[in-house]
């Protein structure tokens, strides 16, 4: 059932500006927290592999939604994704600057990386939609060039960041760069594709989503196997034994997904 029209941009590079700006900031985000690994190891006490789960976190959402990718674009409009997708960026930035705690920090990454997840696939379909086929090649360099940009500086910043004001800022300097995007995705990002609502076969969606975080999990978890940490026996039992399970599951479930 088709129940939305799309619009024929006569300005492709603006219609994609937007969601160029908000996966700049995503990958941006998910490269910039690496730096400031050691700080805040020693700000919560944790290990180097606890600390670690703020970017195996971050990938673990982006993952889990990437399978979701093409039914997001379906039944939503592309501005509902990417003002979605902003809002998360905005709240998972608060949470990760005020966190009192590894914890909330962890959540605000998650939220993070669930923008990040939507904002990836949705760029490239946008890009094909928006721009005519001779115009293309030039669009998905286009896009390219940002995605590859944003996590080749992101040390360099972050770093800057870290020994000046502080790894909080990180965070808090990225709501300047999502109202930016903001403001130009409202003045400028036009619904591009057709809501066309397919059927969901729920089954399918998650174990999907279940097999692609558990492998992701699997391979974070095998560092363990090598690397005692100092999370104990019952930890290091956990993930030794759970690892390779979880990369067997992992694999099972997408293929029961497609019979």
């Amino acid at each position: 059932m088709t129940t939305s029209s799309t619009q024929t941009p006569t300005r492709p590079f603006l219609v994609l500006l937007g969601p160029l700006l908000a996966g700049f900031i995503g990958l941006f985000s998910e490269a910039a927290l690496n730096i400031a690994l050691p700080d805040l190891m020693h700000v919560f006490a944790i290990s180097t592999t606890t600390a670690q789960w703020l970017t195996t976190g971050y990938l673990l959402m982006v993952g889990m939604l990437l399978p979701l990718s093409s039914l997001l674009v379906r039944w939503f409009t592309t501005r509902q994704l990417v003002f979605t997708a902003l809002a998360f960026f905005a709240v998972g930035a608060t949470v990760s600057a005020l966190a009192p705690g590894f914890g909330m920090l962890v959540a605000g990454r998650l939220i993070q990386g669930a923008a990040t997840g939507i904002l990836i696939p949705l760029i490239v379909s946008t890009a094909v939609a928006a721009y005519p086929p001779e115009r293309r090649g030039s669009a998905m360099g286009l896009v390219g060039l940002v995605l590859m940009f944003a996590p080749a500086i992101s040390p360099t910043v972050s770093g800057l960041v870290v020994q000046t004001i502080g790894w909080q800022w990180i965070f808090w300097l990225m709501l300047p760069l999502v109202a930016l995007s903001l403001g130009v995705s409202t003045t400028f990002l036009r619904n591009v594709q057709p809501i066309t609502r397919p059927h969901i076969d729920a089954a399918s969606i998650g174990l999907s989503t279940i097999g692609l975080g558990l492998f992701v999990f699997a391979m974070s978890s095998a560092g363990s196997l090598v690397s005692p940490t100092r999370w104990g026996g019952a930890a290091s039992w956990w993930a030794s034994s759970h690892s390779p399970c979880s990369c067997t599951v992992s694999c099972i479930c997408p293929s029961r997904s497609l019979t």
